[in-house]
């Protein structure tokens, strides 16, 4: 009698725990749920938004510069000269892009600050120009052609990224 009665038990048990896990598991896919916003993103407000794409921004910007180092070096193929020309005004861009992050870092740091990456985006961006200002004293036309092509192919890549 005990025998029968628990397994009675845990068989009801398992069907109840069954039931739960379904109707959670179909709710959690039903497409208009109460507590779900259109749009795709989840719980973020356009601020938000706007926000991660500054940041991306600004990391895209630093990226860009590293990476078109090794586009000169590899790909365009600029000789040692050029190159060692070029290492100074890299250096500056990379010196002046690590020492506005650790100034955006420490505005966020201090009692009621933010990370403002609108204004970093701004920074990063003003010294990518900067550097490509000064890379035409130092490239010839058509490196400075192939540079340009490739930032073009850059902006278009990270523009296919859902922007």
């Amino acid at each position: 009698m005990k025998r029968s009665l628990l397994v009675a038990l845990m068989t009801l048990a398992t069907i109840v725990i069954g039931a739960f896990l379904i109707e959670e598991t179909t709710e959690a896919q039903r497409q208009n749920r109460p507590d779900q916003r259109q749009g795709g993103f989840g719980d973020f407000s356009e601020e938000d938004i706007r926000r991660f794409r500054a940041r991306s921004e600004a990391g895209s910007s630093q990226s860009m510069m590293k990476d078109s180092w090794a586009e000169l070096t590899f790909t365009i193929k600029v000789d040692n000269e050029t190159l060692m020309k070029a290492r100074s005004l890299y250096q500056k861009a990379v010196d002046s892009a690590i020492k506005a992050r650790k100034k955006a870092d420490e505005l966020a740091l201090e009692p009621g600050g933010f990370m403002d990456w609108e204004a970093l985006q701004e920074k990063m961006v003003g010294i990518n120009n900067e550097l490509k200002s000064d890379l035409k004293q130092v490239l010839t036309v058509a490196q400075i052609e192939k540079l340009e092509n490739y930032y073009q192919k850059r902006r278009e890549e990270r523009s296919q990224w859902g922007r």
